[in-house]
């Protein structure tokens, strides 16, 4: 790095919650059980063997710290799975945490956030814009906002409109946390080239069932990933298609096509295509599930047979790793009234 030109100063933290909308309420409590790192202690966190904190994050980390000489200034990271709506008091408590920072911070030459971005509250829909134009609002319109999304947000146009560029995974489940934090490091580097940034956005009227989102070769979202990920060339820099999260019951649900470029034609033009395409496909997202009684016969058989093999039968609408609780008994109480053996 010449003289006339420091190291980049980069403010890197997250929200990460996909909520529920019909699950309790997510409080401070739950996400300081989980990961709430500020600081040094998350700068500690993301140097340690095994951390806490979500790949996108060490992903970033690590690809930064493979090119030149940058400075990470740590703010806070509040992180958690599956849960119901935030606690607003909490949230409006984060987001102060997280502007306070930056504005000390300052000045900085880009910004990384670790975000889900199907995050609803108990006073708010829409905290990942609120979080994105808040910081927006700090910095100013020429430092670069970047950031990763869970493969199930729920984008809404203030997320879309006050970043640079917002990367989603392309795996259910998922396994590319790192490469897709990797991603954004890449693309940051050239925002600070030069590269100037285009996002073209488009939200279909299609809300997948969370049973249809698997990315294995053959589903319907593989194939409207992979027709994305086709695109990305000749100043395409990213194409990330959201399934969303048919959990949270908020304005912002649907499936999204974000296409960032390096042209405004160009994105446009890509996001018309992979938007018509997705909606081309919509038809082999009807879930095929069984009915209660479908499932007691087929366990009835399974039990008296030992030669079958075994079976494992779930409650799609009281998914943990969805937000539920996995209280349910109706499948407990049908095989026992039907007396199910071995199960």
């Amino acid at each position: 790095m010449s003289a006339d030109r420091p190291a980049p100063r980069i403010a890197i933290g997250g929200f990460m919650l996909e909520s529920n909308s019909h699950a309790p309420v997510a409080t401070r409590v739950e996400f300081e059980a989980n990961v709430m790192l500020a600081d040094e202690a998350l700068m500690a966190d993301l140097r340690a063997a095994a951390p806490r904190s979500p790949r996108t994050l060490t992903g970033f980390v690590h690809a930064m710290n493979a090119g030149a000489p940058w400075v990470p200034v740590p703010t806070i990271l509040a992180a958690l799975g599956a849960s119901g709506s935030c606690d607003q008091e909490f949230l409006d408590w984060y987001v102060a945490e997280l502007i306070r920072r930056m504005k000390q911070a300052a000045p900085l030459d880009g910004i990384f956030l670790s975000q889900h971005g199907a995050a609803d509250a108990t006073g708010d829909v829409d905290p990942d814009g609120t979080i994105f134009r808040r910081v927006r609002e700090a910095v100013g319109p020429d430092v670069p906002v970047i950031a990763t999304l869970d493969l199930h947000a729920n984008v809404s146009e203030e997320m879309v409109r006050r970043s640079d560029v917002l990367v989603g995974y392309r795996t259910n489940p998922h396994v590319d946390m790192w490469e897709r934090g990797a991603d954004c490091a890449r693309h940051l580097r050239a925002i600070l080239a030069g590269l100037q940034t285009h996002v073209a956005f488009r939200k279909l009227p299609l809300a997948p069932p969370s049973v249809t989102q698997g990315t294995a070769a053959g589903t319907p979202y593989a194939d409207i990933i992979r027709f994305g990920q086709a695109r990305v060339r000749d100043g395409v820099i990213d194409v990330s298609v959201l399934s969303g999260f048919t959990s949270g019951d908020t304005p912002k649900n649907g499936m999204s096509i974000i296409v960032t470029a390096d042209a405004r034609d160009k994105a446009e033009l890509v996001a018309r295509e992979v938007a018509s395409f997705a909606w081309s496909q919509r038809a082999r997202f009807v879930p095929q599930l069984i009915t209660l009684d479908d499932a007691t016969a087929r366990a009835h058989t399974a039990g008296r047979d030992g030669s079958t093999p075994p079976l494992l039968f779930a409650d799609v609408a009281d998914n943990p790793g969805g937000g539920g609780r996995g209280n349910t008994t109706w499948i407990l109480e049908a095989f026992q009234a039907a007396g199910v053996p071995v199960a």
